[in-house]
């Protein structure tokens, strides 16, 4: 007679077992999906093994409607925005204004550039600096008053113009020089007018010689006070170098790359010269075919900031992604690479020795929700997108997203 093994029952055979799940899917219908596919996910995570896992919840902290939340652990900042400006969250989760703004309702995008933090949302622009916000760019200079007066300068037709100088050395833009023809014997008596902001403390005089249009210095003020130049400007040695020059426009993006400031307005990119963040030649600049939604440089790993050999600079509009190539700004073109855009708001940079192979390097690699998936920006100058091949949808208007580093999980919530 024959007996039955109790150690080893036999096992129900309408039982299935999943040893792992392989996630959401919706490029096949349901009734051809693979063990561990899965048509609804909800508040569940998947780790690298394919085990399932209830997602964690939260604890309110703060109250109140705030966005826009951005954070730098190397500078320990926290920025938010709510009704009553940008404010700043302290390690102990205390808040404090640091800035008004003009416009609380429009999302605030951020760069960090060695101590700084540059912002914009399209109307408001500024830089938060040592714990305190102040001026991104100061205004362009206007001319001074200029009368003809005694001196000794020679015969002629002679240019002048004026810049402001802030506490910390920087000096402003200044627009087209002003003219004035003197006899021989002439001098130019100047009188330059108040500062526009408290933290201006000079004006900078910058005079050509003789029918010359060379722009030379020839001395410093204190705002609102005059001065009679009497000799010839033509033993002058320092030309004027930010004729012409602007602060940024108040753009809803904004990116560090190679050494300039980027600032999307719209459909269009302006960039500042060469390691100078607060000047801009604003008859320069690189239109695209839609309303910018994303500037995702390549970044270097352990500093967060870009590297001189970055080989990339990945852009999106509401209509396509690409990137802009080549070696300076003057000489950008758009290449796109995909005929769909990005999700403004979504941006974050990643690990990427955690992509591929690990192949990447110690760089961290830009990763954005786009309208077709979850994409990530590569060495290569190609735009990979993650999940479009297993799970598609149409996403739209602002995002949000942020990286847990442990268990390196990217998270986007976008509008679908």
């Amino acid at each position: 007679m024959a007996t039955q093994n109790t150690q080893f029952p036999e096992r129900d055979r309408d039982t299935v077992l999943y040893a792992a799940f392989n996630g959401l899917r919706n490029d096949v219908s349901p009734e051809r999906f693979e063990l561990g596919d899965l048509a609804t996910a909800d508040n569940i995570n998947i780790d690298k093994t394919g085990r399932i896992e209830r997602r964690g919840g939260y604890t309110q902290r703060v109250a109140g409607a705030a966005h826009s939340l951005w954070a730098d652990e190397l500078q320990d900042v926290c920025l938010y925005v709510t009704s009553s400006g940008l404010r700043r969250m302290a390690a102990d989760l205390t808040a404090s204004t640091v800035a008004s703004l003009f416009d609380t309702a429009s999302p605030m995008s951020y760069t960090r550039v060695s101590d700084r933090v540059y912002f914009g949302n399209g109307r408001d622009k500024g830089i938060f600096e040592a714990g305190a916000v102040r001026a991104w760019g100061m205004p362009v200079a206007p001319l001074p008053a200029a009368l003809a007066a005694v001196g000794m300068m020679p015969v002629g037709t002679y240019q002048y113009a004026m810049t402001w100088m802030r506490v910390d050395g920087q000096e402003s833009g200044c627009g087209v020089a002003g003219r004035i023809d003197l006899a021989a014997g002439g001098g130019i008596a100047f009188t330059t007018p108040a500062a526009p902001l408290g933290d201006i403390v000079g004006a900078n005089l910058y005079v050509s010689p003789a029918n010359s249009d060379v722009l030379l210095y020839a001395t410093t003020l204190t705002p609102g006070a005059s001065v009679t130049w009497q000799t010839d400007p033509s033993e002058l040695s320092l030309p004027l170098a930010t004729q012409h020059l602007s602060p940024p426009p108040a753009g809803h993006l904004v990116a560090y790359y190679r050494g300039r400031m980027f600032v999307a307005v719209g459909d269009t990119i302006f960039y500042s010269e060469p390691y100078a963040y607060e000047l801009f030649d604003l008859r320069r600049y690189l239109q695209l075919d839609g309303r910018i939604t994303l500037l995702a440089p390549l970044m270097e790993k352990e500093r967060n900031v870009n590297t001189g050999d970055s080989s990339g600079f990945f852009v999106g509009t509401d209509r396509s992604m690409g990137v802009m190539a080549g070696t300076d700004p003057d000489s950008f073109q758009y290449v796109p690479k995909v005929d769909y855009g990005a999700i403004p708001g979504t941006l974050q940079h990643v690990d990427g020795s955690l992509v591929r192979d690990g192949g990447t390097g110690a760089r961290k690699l830009p990763m954005w929700l786009s309208a077709k998936g979850v994409c990530i920006g590569l060495p290569d100058l190609l735009i990979n997108n993650l999940t479009r091949s297993r799970y598609a949808f149409d996403a739209g208007g602002q995002g949000a997203a942020a990286v847990l580093p442990d268990p390196n999980r990217y998270i986007a919530t976008a509008n679908l």
